[in-house]
């Protein structure tokens, strides 16, 4: 793992990719939606994206959109290759796709999961671990220094002590997997502008994959 002073931290708000080397440490917050990691071990390379939707609607096509599984997927693939990176050597992991209140249909989130599966059995990338489905969200943090991921699984009505107790495995690695207050209101503002319709100021969207993901936030406690 690189030195703690050397890490970027890169939050990643809905429908946002990122690309990087091992001197970046990439967090988000799931609910239904789903993130498909890929690394490279060799290389130290990887990628993380935070997708909404399985597939867009039929209809006017503004280009490719990290907002829906296959086309994010298809933007990493992309900037792997151009880095030299064989994606069929990178190392997959899938985390989402939850139910993020009870009584509600798991339907978007079931789809999410669904998708990325499909997306790397057809793209030939090994899954090596997944986390999916269930109730409530996911912390999810990815080391691409080492390769590590952690998921933090929080299920709606669980107590502030039911939380803390899971903790522990994420003080051992050296890091807080808990978002700050301040980085959840990011995501939770983003889910909104994430709804609007596809042809919506589509040029300000493009900022808002890879190059928007790169706003850096303090999410060290």
């Amino acid at each position: 793992m690189a030195p703690a002073s050397h890490i970027t931290d890169i939050f990643l708000l809905p429908g946002e990719y990122f690309v990087g080397g091992a001197g970046h440490r990439i967090r988000t917050l799931l609910g239904s939606c789903v993130s498909i990691i890929l690394w490279h071990p060799e290389r130290k390379i990887g990628t993380m994206s935070h997708f909404l939707l399985s597939s867009r609607n039929q209809g006017k096509s503004t280009g490719l959109n990290s907002r829906y599984g296959a086309e994010s997927l298809a933007l990493m693939l992309s900037e792997l290759r151009t880095l030299g990176v064989d994606p069929k050597e990178c190392q997959a992991k899938i985390f989402g796709g939850g139910q993020m209140f009870p009584g509600s249909s798991q339907g978007i989130g079931r789809q999410n999961g669904e998708e990325a599966l499909r997306l790397l059995q057809a793209h030939g990338i090994r899954v090596v671990s997944e986390s999916l489905y269930g109730m409530g969200h996911r912390n999810i943090i990815f080391d691409i220094s080492s390769g590590h991921v952690w998921s933090r699984h929080v299920t709606p009505g669980q107590s502030p002590v039911e939380q803390a107790s899971q903790r522990p495995h994420a003080r051992r690695t050296g890091l807080h997997a808990t978002l700050t207050q301040a980085a959840q209101q990011q995501a939770v503002e983003a889910l909104a502008q994430a709804a609007l319709p596809d042809d919506t100021t589509p040029s300000a969207k493009a900022k808002r994959t890879c190059g928007g993901a790169q706003r850096l936030f303090s999410l060290m406690q």
